[in-house]
């Protein structure tokens, strides 16, 4: 018992640990939009704080609406990592900043670059290259998206492209083919979903809770219960994906829309519900409850497709990549996750794995929901002591108790052999 409160202790500590707002969820993408205004471009670009921190951290810590930091740090970054090429030749750019908005998960600085272009110059020899953060942090994204006029024509062509540090420069009227768009935004889907740990916390939550309501089945029919585990986790992870995807396009359509802050305490929310769930009443996960938590997280997902442009045909092959990517990896993950635990259900510390899981997330949850709530860090962390150091105190209590009751246990027998 020592042995395993102390483990307890470890783990609880470890939670408060990792489970920073900073891991909630995906980082926040860089959005560039590209749009003509008679003989300019115009690049409204948006650009997330603490990502440009993390890729510049020998900078001092920004400020919002700061005009000596914009003047003399972001406005040089930008010139530097932003470039515009007409036949391999760089065109001058002017940057002026437009101020500061929250966008997907943080604040983001708003700036525009406009590009002069020559007399009678051709869009198709148009090339841009832009690899700002990405050449620091590796797993960043910037979504590049065009609405540009054909030449000669009153046509506009619509492009939406994902650039990476490996992939960062892109030619403006070579329109990306829908197989292209498919795989593009297939692999942006599923860096979307592995650096979303809410998301992932939700899932194995759902897993985990249909495999302990089926415990003593497992144990006593092995065969037939592991296959109704399946399934039922099948059904589970299907509803929540129909539900998701539902949200997700409707959400990537503009038919549906909510503050960006309300679908993330939404989230953490649910992960919360989840959590307790999972320790409490396993057996009683509501479909439709999973269903509506479905809903919610595809809202959540869809914030980083709203820049998409208005062309059905890229938007449709783009949501459909994007939703493709977070799909596979979840049943990845639910190939993976499901003979795992189906291995443990004999083990006699499989409760207390489940119990000490299911803690961990609800002090994930917990902190995620009042960082959201409040705005900043700051209050996430002061919850994050407070339930650390409660936790810890709950577990040396439970110690002391049982060290107590060992020690009465002990002091009966050793008084009936006497």
């Amino acid at each position: 018992m020592a042995i395993r409160c102390n483990v307890f202790r470890l783990l609880i500590v470890l939670a408060g640990l990792f489970a920073q707002p900073t891991f909630a969820h995906p980082a926040s993408t860089t959005s560039i939009v590209v749009s003509q205004q008679d003989d300019a471009l115009h690049f409204n670009v948006l650009l997330p704080i603490e990502q440009l921190q993390m890729a510049m951290p020998d900078w001092p810590v920004l400020v919002r609406n700061d005009e000596a930091q914009l003047n003399t740090l972001i406005i040089p970054y930008l010139h530097q990592h932003l470039t515009v090429s007409l036949a391999d030749i760089p065109i001058s750019i002017n940057i002026e900043p437009l101020g500061t908005e929250r966008c997907e998960y943080e604040d983001c600085l708003r700036l525009e670059a406009v590009a002069r272009l020559p007399a009678n110059a051709s869009l198709s020899a148009l090339t841009v290259a832009y690899d700002g953060i990405t050449h620091r942090v590796r797993n960043h994204r910037t979504l590049l998206i065009t609405d540009l006029p054909v030449e000669n024509t009153n046509r506009m062509v619509s492009g939406a492209y994902v650039l990476s540090w490996s992939h960062k420069t892109v030619s403006l009227l070579v329109t990306p083919t829908h197989f292209q768009l498919l795989t593009r935004f297939f692999q942006l889907g599923l860096h979307h979903i592995l650096e979303g740990l809410d998301h992932l916390a939700f899932l194995l939550c759902l897993i985990w809770s249909v495999i302990t309501a089926n415990l003593q089945t497992i144990k006593t029919n092995s065969h037939r219960s592991k296959h109704q585990v399946v399934t039922q986790s099948i059904v589970l992870i299907s509803l929540f994906t129909v539900g998701h995807t539902l949200s997700l396009a409707l959400s990537a359509l503009n038919m549906l829309a909510l503050p960006a802050w309300v679908t993330e305490v939404g989230v953490a929310a649910s992960v919360l519900i989840a959590a307790v769930t999972l320790a409490i009443r396993p057996q009683s996960q509501n479909r439709l409850i999973v269903l509506l938590f479905g809903l919610i997280h595809g809202m959540a997902f869809s914030e980083v497709l709203h820049a998409l442009p208005v062309d059905t045909s890229t938007r449709f092959f783009a949501v459909a990549g994007f939703n493709v990517g977070v799909e596979v990896f979840q049943i990845l993950l639910a190939a993976v996750t499901l003979p795992a635990l189906l291995a443990l259900t004999n083990w006699q510390y499989f409760n207390s794995c489940r119990m000490v899981f299911a803690g961990l997330v609800a002090v994930a949850a917990c902190i995620w929901l009042i960082e959201r709530l409040s705005g900043t860090s700051a209050a996430s962390w002061i919850v994050c002591v407070i339930m650390v150091l409660t936790g810890l105190i709950l577990l040396t209590k439970l110690r002391y108790r049982d060290h107590r009751t060992e020690t009465r246990t002990t002091r009966a027998s050793l008084k009936y052999k006497n």
